[in-house]
């Protein structure tokens, strides 16, 4: 065998090595898709998810998201179509029955009864229900808890305010921090008023598809140490809000 048959030998022997890693190499990176309603505070969101990568990252996954209307994310992450959703609240795996939640709360939702300074006593959804409420759209919760009742539903918090404001509804039904931080952005609706206690209060957790239920073990007390270091708080700051702050 001459020289350049030696050459020629070793060219292809290489070729055929990197033929062969490559496909190999694409294999085993390891990415997730995750949605997110887009009802939801596009910073806000973005603080989650971004807590979410760098607790992911420690188990080499990567994350990419994608923003869909919040319904069509619950259907995108129980086909598989996506592989997980930033928060979902706890009992939607009961209707989604391929969803699985990573079970530590990345926060806390507070739903409340929302008036134009009109003071009324809560007791629970039996101190609104003889009156018109309005929610926004796509919040399953509201939905939920409204049903039965004479509501107007619209699609985001500025319809939802301005017909309380007009007197086309008696009460607005909102999450209370989302509310909080609409109304300091938009200072205009001055007599707007949060009513104390909440009318419900629910956890926020991260899911996956069921195809990816054994992550949920390894990512848990990753997010869960995470945490308590106060990862996710120092990401949350610049958008937090004094809840007890008198509206």
């Amino acid at each position: 065998m001459n020289k350049n048959t030696v050459c020629i030998s070793i060219i292809l022997l290489i070729s055929l090595v990197l033929l062969y890693l490559t496909p190999l190499h694409a294999q085993d990176e390891k990415k997730l898709s995750f949605i997110v309603g887009t009802h939801a505070s596009s910073n806000v969101t973005d603080v989650y998810f971004n807590f979410l990568q760098i607790a992911f990252a420690e188990l080499g996954y990567s994350l990419t998201l994608t923003k869909v209307p919040m319904k069509r994310a619950y259907q995108a992450v129980d086909t598989g179509e996506a592989d997980g959703m930033v928060m979902v609240p706890e009992g939607l795996e009961k209707i989604y029955k391929n969803m699985v939640l990573i079970p530590e709360p990345l926060t806390t939702i507070h739903t409340v009864a929302i008036t134009n300074g009109r003071q009324i006593e809560i007791k629970g959804m039996d101190s609104i229900k003889h009156y018109t409420v309005g929610i926004i759209r796509g919040y399953t919760i509201a939905e939920k808890l409204t049903q039965g009742i004479n509501r107007q539903i619209v699609n985001d918090h500025d319809s939802l305010l301005t017909i309380l404001e007009l007197g086309r509804i008696d009460i607005a039904i909102a999450m209370k921090r989302e509310t909080l931080r609409f109304l300091k952005e938009f200072p205009k609706y001055e007599n707007i008023t949060l009513l104390e206690p909440p009318l419900y209060s629910i956890g926020l957790f991260p899911c996956l598809n069921k195809k990816h239920a054994p992550l949920v073990d390894q990512i848990t007390p990753v997010i869960k140490r995470l945490i308590h270091e106060k990862v996710l708080e120092e990401l949350y700051k610049p958008y937090d809000v004094q809840p007890e702050k008198k509206i």
